[in-house]
């Protein structure tokens, strides 16, 4: 038997892992204690590795309707189907969807991004486009680019906020968490405070110190409130200046106006001596907040 050090590619997290293979079988998965970021943490899907690789209900052959066919056959078919596509409906009627399993590709998407182009289709669809595109526009807008996501790092942060995710289950999702369960404990213990914002009592909200268990849908009536708030402590509003493009900030708190804690109150149905409390953790730790979002949040109209 041997071992070949790798990384988890279940989820974005990509836990560092120790494979033992014998006589080409993957017998066994396990945390890498080397690894600086996963520090031998996986999860159950990690460790189930070599069931999903060896499942009998792998594809490992070109299938065309039902049948095993060879690569040729299988491409000249497809060959077909899209020009008979294009030829009717235009080249956006050829759409391509790239899953999670193509994330850790790079080779992959630099190669399906050129064939989309040479194929004249703007039908371009990702996982992320279902469910967490505002998070690759948020990162455009503050860094420059949608795939710079910002990473968290608790040994700077002493307010994290969760809302509307639960990364002790999911791991996190653009800000992708390994082992999450010590990391969130390890904060704490430096002195962070740890706030979920959920309509549910989650995993991660029974970690949490605080626990907003607002209504369904009323997160943005309560966040609206807290950057009204803040536009009043002459540190955020200067910072958010110099940030911003001309007029940007000044339009921003004519539309959080109309939203007040009271507002808040009885929109989220939390009691406003809770709400207080975030606000002031928000202003005594500026510079030192976190916040991850969820595709509650982000796959929300508003």
């Amino acid at each position: 038997m041997s071992e070949h050090l790798s990384f988890c590619r279940i989820c974005a997290a990509a836990c560092g892992i120790v494979v033992t293979v014998d006589e080409g079988q993957v017998v066994k998965v396990r945390g890498d204690a080397e690894h600086p970021v996963s520090r031998g943490y996986t999860c159950e899907k990690g460790r189930a590795l070599p069931q999903w690789h060896h499942s009998r209900n792998r594809l490992n052959h070109p299938r065309l309707r039902g049948k095993v066919a060879g690569w040729d056959e299988v491409l000249d078919d497809l060959a077909t189907i899209i020009d008979e596509a294009k030829s009717s409906d235009g080249a956006d009627s050829v759409g391509l969807y790239l899953a999670t399993g193509l994330a850790y590709d790079s080779a992959g998407q630099v190669a399906c991004g050129m064939w989309m182009g040479s194929v004249g289709s703007a039908s371009f669809y990702t996982a992320a486009t279902v469910d967490n595109a505002p998070v690759l526009v948020a990162a455009e807008a503050v860094a420059g680019h949608p795939m710079l996501n910002p990473v968290w790092e608790p040994q700077h942060s002493r307010l994290l906020i969760l809302l509307a995710t639960n990364p002790v289950v999911s791991h996190g999702y653009g800000t992708t968490l390994a082992d999450p369960v010590r990391r969130l404990r390890e904060n704490q213990a430096l002195g962070g405070q740890i706030w979920t914002i959920d309509p549910r009592r989650t995993e991660s909200a029974a970690l949490s110190d605080n626990h907003l268990q607002l209504r369904p849908g009323s997160d943005v009536i309560l966040l609206a409130a807290l950057v009204r708030e803040l536009f009043a402590d002459e540190r955020c509003r200067d910072a958010l200046a110099s940030t911003c493009h001309d007029g940007d900030s000044d339009r921003l708190a004519r539309a959080v106006l109309p939203f007040s804690l009271e507002a808040a109150e009885i929109a989220t149905g939390c009691s406003r001596e809770l709400i207080d409390e975030l606000l002031a953790q928000l202003r005594s730790n500026y510079g030192r907040v976190a916040m991850f979002c969820g595709t509650g949040t982000t796959m929300a109209t508003d």
